[in-house]
């Protein structure tokens, strides 16, 4: 099922991110990232994921945040979030 990015939640745009990224990712950058596709996210919402998602779907890491189970996060194309992508 896919539907427009704009109208997913924070957490799950950034894990869509997350999983384009060969690496972990710089949180300043995801956020910036985050907010190219939802422009009126606020900053309390921006704070939260990092203790929404530690442990469980994002190792943090000096060099940025790193999804654990890439294979099991949406994926973010032209505009749209697939929230059940075949696993790779």
């Amino acid at each position: 099922m896919a539907i427009e990015a704009g109208h997913a939640t924070a957490t799950t745009v950034a894990l869509a991110i997350l999983r384009g990224e060969n690496g972990p990712m710089d949180p300043s950058t995801l956020r910036d990232r985050i907010r190219a596709v939802l422009p009126g996210i606020s900053a309390p919402t921006m704070w939260k994921l990092r203790s929404k998602l530690e442990g469980r779907k994002i190792q943090v890491m000096p060099s940025g945040w790193l999804l654990i189970e890439p294979a099991q996060a949406p994926v973010l194309s032209d505009g749209f979030l697939d929230l059940d992508p075949p696993s790779s």
